[in-house]
């Protein structure tokens, strides 16, 4: 039997964490291989990291519509080591088919659990 780590999603939308266990919504485990799961089961993709400045988009497979995201925060520090950053983006895109984040300074990374249309 092989192992399954949990992930932790911020959800903006739920405004606390998410524990999405992978083996349900289609994660790759700690080997890199995607777990079987039914074809109407939630799945959750990431967007790339975000530059200095710039906004990540998750974008939802063909056929799928977005559910809820959230992000993951490399907040922006000063040289003397205190977090100066905070979130100016964490919403679903207009036409539903992913979410999108952006910090002020830092770099980020969306998130979408995305779900069959």
């Amino acid at each position: 039997m092989r192992k399954i780590k949990a992930r932790w999603l911020w959800s903006g939308a739920l405004g606390g964490a998410l524990l999405c266990a992978p083996a349900l919504l289609g994660l790759p485990d700690s080997s890199g291989a995607e777990a079987a799961v039914p074809a109407r089961s939630p799945r959750v993709v990431s967007g790339p990291v975000s530059g200095l400045n710039a906004a990540s988009v998750a974008k939802c497979p063909r056929g799928t519509r977005v559910l809820n995201g959230g992000y993951v925060s490399r907040g922006f520090r000063t040289t003397n080591g205190s977090l100066n950053d905070y979130v100016l983006r964490n919403a679903p895109l207009p036409n539903g088919s992913g979410w999108q984040a952006k910090q002020l300074a830092g770099r980020v990374q969306a998130y979408a659990v995305c779900t069959a249309r």
